[in-house]
């Protein structure tokens, strides 16, 4: 969630999406730092975000806040899971109950909550 130029908070979910064939440690890397790089892009840029990197029907979920000083900041990015044990990425189709749990308590957490602090989602702490 940020606040645009008129002072209404938006939520952002930025998205990067690539073909099954990358489908391997070095290219989500690679995927995560593009779509950090295009959050850098965005106005006002100084926020809590939330990255979907999406490979083939693979998906990693982050979070991001940015720590440091306006000229200088610097992004702290965090894995979101379902549950503390779970392990990325998830799979489109045979994950789609722990997409949807954090697909959800992103919405909740971004209306409710304002920025949050860095963590993981998991059911006894509602924080993304």
């Amino acid at each position: 969630m940020r606040t645009s130029d008129q002072g209404v908070r938006v939520e952002v979910l930025l998205i990067e999406c690539k073909s099954p064939n990358l489908d391997f440690p070095s290219a989500w890397e690679s995927a995560r730092e593009q779509v950090i790089a295009y959050m850098f892009d965005t106005p006002n840029a100084d926020s809590t975000m939330y990255l979907a990197v999406v490979i083939g029907l693979k998906v990693q979920f982050h979070k991001t806040i940015l720590s440091g000083n306006d000229e200088h900041p610097v992004p702290q990015i965090v894995e979101i899971l379902a549950e503390p044990n779970d392990l990325g990425p998830y799979h489109l189709r045979n994950d789609q109950e722990s997409i949807s749990k954090i697909l959800h308590k992103i919405r909740v957490h971004s209306q409710e909550y304002g920025f949050g602090t860095v963590g993981s989602i998991t059911d006894d702490d509602n924080e993304v």
